[in-house]
């Protein structure tokens, strides 16, 4: 297996001898990853409600392709 020069090979699987700071590096690592998915998804939040506004301010429903997007983006936002 490979070995690891910093935590950041999420390859790496810890020697016995250092599991404990093998541990502390992989909390890290979740931590980060808990708080970027956090960021990730706020952003994709805000984005969802620029683009519902911008569908709800066209008056034109051409085909009920309006509709369809609009219901396609809510139940995206609600999966999130």
């Amino acid at each position: 297996m490979k070995s690891a020069e910093s935590a950041d090979n999420l390859y790496y699987l810890p020697n016995a001898a250092n599991h404990a700071a093998a541990e502390r590096e992989l909390e890290k690592l979740i931590r980060s990853l808990a708080k970027r998915l956090g960021h990730l998804e706020k952003d994709l939040g805000k984005h969802l409600r620029v683009i519902e506004k911008e569908l709800g301010a066209k008056q034109s429903t051409k085909n009920g392709t309006q509709e369809k997007i609009y219901k396609e983006l809510k139940d995206l936002q609600s999966r999130i």
